[in-house]
């Protein structure tokens, strides 16, 4: 039973690292081009996005968290520091990880029934490329038909 988590705990690890440096990559750039606070965590919101669609809760919010702990480091005055100078951005902050998590739980809430729904698409789309195909074999012509139609 440890084992599983301690694997579990490892697997999360692994699928929050590419969101961790894309995060620290658009840090980067945000700060190399003097981006504000709201251009910034923009990106970081795209980014969370993302990485809640494509890892599971835990990388989820362990990218968010980064995010957020990146955007208070390097955007918010004083920059350089994790103490907030203007309470202003303090209610930035705060609202950039409860929108952050809403669509992080969204997903994994709808877990199954997402995927479902994808894969019942997937199906009908199959079932309408198969009737499509038998359609297409109906009206082909064959040699049969060819000479009948023929006039020489």
């Amino acid at each position: 039973m440890q084992r599983v988590k301690i694997h579990r705990f490892w697997r999360s690890g692994i699928r929050a690292v590419p969101g961790t440096l894309l995060v620290g990559l658009v840090t980067f750039i945000c700060y190399g081009l003097g981006l504000n606070l709201t251009a910034t965590g923009f990106l970081y919101l795209i980014i969370v996005v993302l990485q809640s669609l494509l890892g599971d809760f835990v990388s989820s919010a362990v990218v968010s968290i980064i995010a957020d702990l990146c955007l208070n480091f390097f955007f918010v005055p004083p920059i350089f520091s994790f103490r907030v100078s203007d309470s202003s951005d303090i209610w930035a902050l705060i609202a950039f990880l409860i929108i952050v998590a809403r669509p992080c739980a969204r997903i994994f809430n709808s877990g199954p029934a997402f995927m479902f729904d994808r894969r019942v698409m997937a199906e009908q789309m199959h079932q309408h490329a198969g009737q499509h195909r038998r359609c297409a074999d109906e009206y082909r012509p064959t040699p049969a038909r060819r000479s009948a139609g023929d006039i020489s």
